[in-house]
């Protein structure tokens, strides 16, 4: 949990390219739980900040007003104070999705030290996403706001904004399941990662969609579960620190991997020593190499 462990055998090469979900899920379970835990950890600042602007600015009498006028149709500014302190989230979810990645992938990794490292590493990148990521959630709920308000001003059923509002919020979600490991897996700009994540969220729709519905019911059900009917919403907090961020970003992450090595890491040169079964794709390219080749952690418009 720690990012300490015993030495083993390791895995062969045949184990290391057999993935199963069940198996690395079991052998790393206290492995995904710590990565859980210093990432709940790391971020505990932003999120207790957030925490409490969300409930002064829109918690208790505040929620019941901005109800009430959302229902009527009246149209406000919501404020953006309480998403501010989650912008600053991107680093560390960065190398979150390293550790747990790489634990996908059936790759070496030190929980601890690579956490912080790769945090480190894609700091500008992930700060730009995480800024820009909130700040899209908050127009789109502010959007929702306004054509709420239009909406029923013109008679026109709420089941349709309601519908398309459903939608963008899905896809941009998938869409952000896919940024990270784009971003600590190849050096691309911010440009091509978010036309690469923006291109596998529409092509793998389906696929994607199952995935989602599936971490959605669970993260959803416990959630009820927890707070509604054991009324006890701590137990779904300490849960999401410990378990539930790990789960998602695992179950992510294994078919995400799938779809990157499919379509993009088979197609690139792999750094020195291609016999080796871990690597890290982070190391600059060997100077002996074809400049014009195209590795791991490279830039390519093409992609």
């Amino acid at each position: 949990m720690f990012g300490l462990s015993k030495n083993g055998r390791g895995i062969s090469k045949k184990e290391a390219a057999s993935r199963n979900y069940f198996d690395i899920l079991g052998r790393h379970f206290w492995h995904i739980v710590g990565a859980s835990f210093w990432y709940a950890l790391s971020n505990l600042l932003f999120f207790g900040a957030s925490y409490v602007l969300f409930k002064a600015y829109l918690g208790g009498d505040n929620f019941v007003k901005i109800a009430q006028m959302f229902l009527s149709g009246q149209t406000f500014i919501l404020p953006i104070v309480p998403f501010l302190p989650l912008m600053l989230t991107g680093p560390f979810t960065a190398g979150f999705t390293y550790v747990i990645r790489n634990y996908a992938k059936q790759e070496h990794t030190f929980l601890r030290s690579d956490f912080f490292e790769h945090s480190w590493k894609n700091v500008r990148q992930s700060l730009v996403v995480s800024v820009f990521s909130y700040l899209v959630m908050y127009l789109v709920l502010q959007a929702l706001v306004v054509y709420n308000g239009m909406f029923l001003s013109a008679g026109m059923p709420l089941g349709i904004l309601y519908t398309i509002f459903a939608i963008v919020s899905v896809l941009l979600i998938i869409m952000s399941f896919y940024i990270y490991p784009l971003m600590v897996t190849f050096r691309m700009s911010l440009k091509v990662i978010l036309k690469n994540a923006w291109t596998f969220t529409v092509m793998k729709l389906p696929q994607n969609l199952i995935i989602f519905a599936l971490l959605a019911f669970i993260n959803g059900g416990l959630f009820y579960v927890t707070t509604f009917l054991w009324m006890l919403p701590e137990i779904y907090f300490i849960l999401a620190a410990f378990l539930l961020t790990g789960f998602t970003s695992y179950t992510a992450n294994y078919y995400i991997w799938h779809v990157l090595d499919k379509h993009i890491v088979q197609y690139v040169k792999p750094k020195r020593d291609n016999e080796r079964i871990f690597t890290d794709e982070e190391h600059m390219p060997p100077e002996e190499d074809d400049e014009n080749d195209t590795y791991y952690d490279s830039y390519d418009d093409e992609f």
